[in-house]
């Protein structure tokens, strides 16, 4: 079954992904004053209308790792292994071993921090899990990495989404201690939602599009101004109604997007893989060359998205022409 606002949605989140690594107040020196219009916007949109995005990625993960028919059996698991190693565990070993030399390319040459590398070279495996922070080489990638653990112990997530009491069960542990199982439970839910087909046409209907739209933006709102003041319980229930919120949204520009903006929608996993090659760098350019003002900080803002997205799709149709066997296996055969 070809799902294309789900191909569209999937563009759409890593647009989100994407502004979340734009948000230039953190290039911003403590002792500069941040423009009032400009510092809320960056926050709103990067900080929390974009934190969906990532969870929603592992949401449609799991809806789409089975069939709503699937039987969970020996033969099925060993398949499905076989066809993530393909689409995440190779893109994921090739793209960080490039951002590997990049990394050692920084830190020999150039004045960069070298996270230990230096005094330890076997260090430089462990950065493919984590280099720092909990990120690998090519940081966006972290997400990938649970992904590929999460499909390696996907039997337990199919049990867990397939039995309604289980999930609520999930649900309850999050709401009461705020863990999402390193981005499991929101894979969980995915099984849960594509096993409940009558609840996924009940998202996909325009009236359900717009108020979750709404919902979405006016939680992110509320969440930015008074998320922190909350009880920890209330605040994760609200956050659980906010990823719901942001799915009715983004699968209703994915069907748009999957049709408008099909060349970038092909792009997808590329430009999540690349962008993060400079996004630091193109940030901190584009903060040097403009005022520190409402207006200067917002262009610098959209100009950074906006470059970002078109390069890495430049460099992924340009790479697709001239080693399109690469850039299949680099993108894990998408």
């Amino acid at each position: 079954m070809k799902l294309n606002e789900i191909d569209g949605a999937k563009f759409l989140l890593i647009s989100g992904v994407v502004l979340m690594h734009c948000n230039l107040l953190e290039d911003i020196g403590s002792e500069a004053s941040v423009p009032t219009v400009a510092g809320f916007a960056i926050e709103y949109v990067s900080q929390w209308l974009s934190s969906a995005c990532v969870p929603l990625f592992f949401l449609l993960s799991g809806f789409l790792f089975f069939r709503p028919d699937d039987k969970l059996t020996t033969e099925l698991y060993i398949a499905k292994i076989k066809s993530r190693a393909r689409s995440l565990l190779v893109p994921y070993l090739l793209w960080n071993t490039l951002f590997a030399i990049v990394f050692l390319l920084k830190t020999s040459g150039l004045d960069y921090e070298s996270y230990g590398t230096a005094e330890n070279p076997w260090r430089l495996l462990y950065g493919y899990w984590n280099l720092a922070d909990g990120f690998p080489f090519d940081f966006p990638m972290w997400f990938i990495r649970n992904l590929i653990v999460i499909s390696l112990l996907s039997p337990v997530a199919w049990w867990l989404g397939r039995h309604n009491i289980a999930f609520a069960a999930v649900l309850l542990l999050f709401i009461v201690s705020g863990h999402d199982l390193w981005g499991a439970l929101y894979f969980i839910a995915g099984i849960w939602l594509r096993k409940h087909s009558g609840i996924y046409r009940l998202i996909n209907r325009r009236i359900t599009a717009i108020a979750g739209t709404a919902v979405w933006l006016g939680l992110g709102l509320l969440l930015m101004k008074y998320g922190a003041t909350m009880p920890d319980q209330v605040n994760n229930s609200l956050w659980c109604v906010f990823i719901a919120a942001a799915l009715c949204a983004f699968l209703a520009g994915g069907r748009m997007a999957s049709f408008r903006l099909k060349p970038l929608v092909k792009s997808t996993f590329f430009i999540f893989a690349w962008h993060g090659l400079y996004c630091r760098k193109l940030r901190v350019l584009l903060i040097s060359h403009l005022p520190l003002t409402n207006a200067g900080l917002l262009t610098a803002y959209w100009a950074s998205f906006v470059i970002l997205m078109l390069s890495s799709a430049a460099v992924y149709y340009a790479a697709r022409r001239f080693a399109p066997r690469l850039t299949s296996v680099l993108t894990g055969g998408r």
